[in-house]
C-alpha cells in the first residue's frame, strides 16, 4: 500500500521486503512505500507466487484448506483468517484514529459496505522493528492538566515542543497536533510492543512496526 505517509524507495522498509520476497518487483525511488500486507483481506488478498499451488490467493487456499485454521478457528469465524498481519514504515504521523468493537464494526459494515469491508473488529498489537514512536490512550487527567498548565505559562520546551514544532511543520494549524498533550506518547525499541483494544484513540508518528489486527 503507498500511502503518502509512508518511507520514500528504499529507504522504507516495506520496500525492501517486497523486493526481497519477489524478484520481479521494482522499487521506485520517488513513491511511498507505507504497507505490507499478508493476509485475505478484499483490498488486499496475499498472492501466492508458487507455481507448485494451483491457488493464486491465500484465501482462496484457506477455502480449500480449511483444516489448517485449526477447528477452533474455522468455527469461531466462519472458515476465514481472523487477522492481517502488516509491516508498516512510516515517515510521517498518521491520522488519530480509533476501531470499532464487533457489534459496531458488523453495524458499519452492514451499512457502508464501501467504507467497512469486512465486518470485523480491529484490535491491534505492534510490534517495533525499528525505533518506533505512537501514541495509545488517553493520559492521566492530571498529566494533561499538568501540560496545559505549564503551557499557558509559554514554557514548552519542557513538554515536548521539538515534536509539537515538528508535527506542526508536517500538518499546518492542524489541532490534531496537540494529541501528543493528552495521549500517551510512547517510544519503543526494537522488539518491544504495544496493544490497542477497541476504542482506544491512537497514531503511528514514526518508525516501523509490525502490525497483527
Amino acid at each position: 500500500q503507498q500511502y503518502a505517509w509512508g518511507k520514500i524507495g528504499s529507504n522504507s522498509e516495506v520496500a525492501r521486503l517486497l523486493a526481497s520476497s519477489d524478484p520481479l518487483a521494482q522499487i521506485a525511488e520517488d513513491k511511498p512505500y507505507a504497507e505490507l500486507w499478508m493476509g485475505t483481506h478484499p483490498r488486499g488478498d496475499a498472492k501466492i507466487l508458487d507455481n507448485r499451488i494451483s491457488q493464486k490467493t491465500l484465501s482462496q487456499w484457506i477455502a480449500e484448506n480449511q483444516d489448517s485454521l485449526g477447528s477452533k478457528v474455522k468455527d469461531t469465524f466462519n472458515g476465514n483468517l481472523p487477522f492481517l498481519f502488516k509491516v508498516l514504515s512510516v515517515e510521517t504521523p498518521l491520522s488519530i484514529q480509533a476501531h470499532p468493537n464487533k457489534e459496531l464494526a458488523e453495524k458499519l459494515h452492514l451499512q457502508a459496505p464501501q467504507h467497512y469491508p469486512d465486518a470485523n473488529h480491529k484490535p491491534e498489537m505492534a510490534i517495533a522493528l525499528t525505533p518506533f514512536q505512537g501514541l495509545c490512550g488517553f493520559r492521566p487527567v492530571e498529566e494533561i492538566v499538568t501540560f496545559l498548565k505549564t503551557a499557558a505559562g509559554n514554557n514548552m520546551e519542557d513538554i515536548f515542543g521539538e515534536l509539537l514544532l515538528q508535527l506542526h511543520q508536517q500538518y499546518p494549524g492542524d489541532i490534531g497536533c496537540f494529541a501528543i498533550y493528552f495521549l500517551n506518547l510512547l517510544t519503543l525499541k526494537p522488539g518491544e510492543a504495544m496493544f490497542l483494544e477497541a476504542n482506544v484513540p491512537h497514531a503511528y508518528l514514526k518508525g516501523g512496526p509490525w502490525l497483527c489486527r
